[in-house]
């Protein structure tokens, strides 16, 4: 019975969620959560990168804390006239790599940059960022690997390597693709025996 569970929170907001539904819970302090300071870290995109974009031929957007912030790192030293703004809690000494820990607007990042970089081992898992940035419209760079030589043979236009002539700003490939492509590709990999 759910009567008989007590739920243990670490933000106050949600006990008042519980507390509002009848359920019971206890609020405990969490040392390592604060939600006052989460809510407060993210940056919106815009505010991110306005200062320094311009002063960049383009903008790559890295989503995913998969890809460890040295391959970002290594293609920003292959790019310099590319701002590489990626999700990561380190900090970059490169001055065309931005990090951030958490991206609050992720769907206007990816609406707003000119390429999204997803270079990471994907050890039996796919990349939903980079589906997503294929599905804007929008060219991604991934590593040779299986998972990359299977995105270039489905969406040749839009798969990257790393070493590969990037897109010029606003030359985007085509935006002709349909959600429906994306989702039996997706369901192709995932109904494999």
């Amino acid at each position: 019975m759910t009567s008989n569970v007590t739920r243990l929170v670490y933000a106050p907001h949600i006990q008042d969620i519980y507390t509002r539904a009848g359920v019971s819970s206890v609020y405990v302090p969490h040392p390592c959560v604060r939600p006052s300071a989460a809510n407060a870290a993210p940056y919106e995109w815009h505010l991110l990168v306005e200062g320094c974009a311009n002063q960049f031929r383009r903008v790559a957007f890295s989503p995913s804390a998969s890809v460890p912030l040295e391959s970002i790192e290594a293609l920003a030293e292959q790019d310099p006239d590319t701002l590489f703004v990626c999700k990561s809690r380190e900090r970059s000494g490169r001055p065309n790599v931005l990090c951030h820990g958490y991206f609050k607007d992720y769907v206007e990042a990816l609406a707003q940059c000119d390429l999204v970089c997803v270079p990471f081992a994907p050890e039996h898992k796919v990349s939903g960022p980079a589906f997503e940035a294929i599905a804007m419209g929008k060219a991604v760079i991934l590593l040779p690997n299986a998972f990359g030589h299977y995105m270039k043979t489905l969406f040749a236009d839009h798969s990257l390597f790393p070493g590969e002539v990037l897109p010029a700003p606003g030359d985007a490939p085509a935006v002709g693709l349909h959600n429906d492509k994306i989702v039996k590709a997706l369901l192709k990999l995932v109904t494999r025996p």
